[in-house]
């Protein structure tokens, strides 16, 4: 299986609490950037990241985040986008969040305003963009037991 995604996208979770789901985002085996992601809730729309499996990801304009990703087959969600930010964590516990359920990327992880956050977000982004020009697979393994 490995062979096979040697040169697609891996998204490896390294942590997981209110303050969002963390890891790492490698380009088969060139580490890209860190990952921010809500904490997971059952796969939920818009207070949870999504599931552990393959995705297609593509090159996307949003209208919102402008040049980003957007990740394909999410279930019943729709409008999973990889863009720039910070804040991924719960906000019905009182967290800041730029997402509702989408991936941000990170040039490094650390705190902002005394929350866990990804930092240096844009340039992260432009690097993922550079490299990622046409669709890919996304492939996150199974770490935390959150697959189908």
């Amino acid at each position: 299986m490995w062979y096979s995604v040697l040169m697609n996208l891996i998204l490896m979770h390294k942590s997981t609490s209110d303050s969002g789901t963390f890891g790492q985002l490698y380009f088969g085996s060139e580490f890209v950037c860190f990952t921010g992601e809500l904490p997971w809730r059952e796969n939920q729309s818009n207070i949870s990241c999504i599931p552990e499996r393959i995705y297609t990801v593509k090159p996307h304009v949003s209208p919102r985040f402008g040049k980003c990703l957007s990740v394909g087959q999410t279930g019943s969600r729709t409008h999973v986008l990889i863009h720039a930010g910070n804040w991924c964590g719960d906000k019905s516990k009182g967290l800041k969040s730029d997402v509702k359920g989408c991936i941000l990327t990170g040039s490094n992880i650390g705190n902002i305003s005394s929350q866990k956050a990804v930092t240096g977000s844009k340039v992260a982004l432009n690097k993922l963009l550079s490299l990622v020009t046409e669709p890919t697979k996304l492939f996150i393994p199974e770490v935390f037991g959150w697959g189908s």
